[in-house]
């Protein structure tokens, strides 16, 4: 990939064709359920393919049956639910109280944002990014092929929003 800096991730790769960079979902065997980990590496590999100068057009697609099922509830359910993260710090010993209807409200505040961010950063590539659907576009899904600037499906992708 030209002169930029190596990109490594267990669900998402990047592929390059002369002057086209395929960013691929890559976590099949969960039909691409979108877990901390995409949501941590997606806006490094747009980072990737949006300064190297060989690339001229990113497309964002899917291995497996599946674009995407969306966010992956089992990883991430929690998070958006109970506000983990914004308790209320207790020392050691004492018995901490469970955090107040507005501590929960910011950190789920917190990690909504943290998280269109990584949706933001497809919106701001410099290059065309097209979005290649396939099979279930659920979700968090039709929220990132919303961010391309073109989207392709096939004829047996199905988009579910709720």
């Amino acid at each position: 990939m030209g002169e930029s800096t190596p990109f490594a991730s267990p669900v998402v790769t990047i592929e390059q064709h002369d002057a086209v960079a395929t960013v691929w979902l890559d976590r099949p065997e969960a039909r691409n359920a979108m877990g901390q980990d995409l949501w941590n590496d997606l806006p490094k590999a747009m980072r990737v393919v949006s300064e190297d100068p060989a690339v001229r057009v990113v497309v964002i697609a899917a291995k497996g049956p599946h674009f995407t099922v969306g966010l992956d509830l089992k990883a991430m359910g929690g998070l958006l639910s109970d506000g983990s993260g914004s308790g209320s710090g207790s020392a050691a010993g004492e018995k901490s109280s469970p955090p107040s209807a507005a501590a929960r409200a910011r950190g789920t505040r917190s990690e909504v944002l943290r998280l269109q961010a990584s949706v933001t950063a497809v919106a701001r590539c410099p290059k065309p990014v097209i979005a290649a659907v396939h099979g279930y576009c659920i979700g968090g899904g039709v929220d990132l092929i919303a961010a391309c600037d073109i989207r392709l499906a096939s004829s047996d992708a199905v988009f579910s929003v709720r």
